[in-house]
């Protein structure tokens, strides 16, 4: 039921970085989590600078994703921010 609730109702997936947080294997391993959940889903990037009181939103033009409870899990297990729209 939750899972028929995510699809039908979410539109786009926002991932919610901070920049002094962000290092190569972090990118790596979001890139190929978000590449092993394929769908329709637009992906939004929103990158945080605490220091400069700055946020850049960015919108992906090739990457789309499925959201999915293990989706869900595995950001949350790598403890990266997301929100649901």
């Amino acid at each position: 039921m939750l899972q028929d609730i995510l699809e039908n109702f979410t539109k786009k997936i926002t991932i919610k970085l901070r920049l002094d947080h962000l290092a190569a294997p972090q990118i790596e391993s979001m890139q190929a989590l978000l590449q092993d959940h394929p769908g329709d889903l637009a992906l939004h990037f929103s990158l945080y600078d605490m220091e400069e009181s700055t946020k850049l939103d960015f919108i992906s033009r090739k990457q789309k994703v499925g959201i999915s409870n293990e989706l869900i899990q595995a950001l949350e297990a790598e403890e990266i921010h997301y929100s649901l729209n």
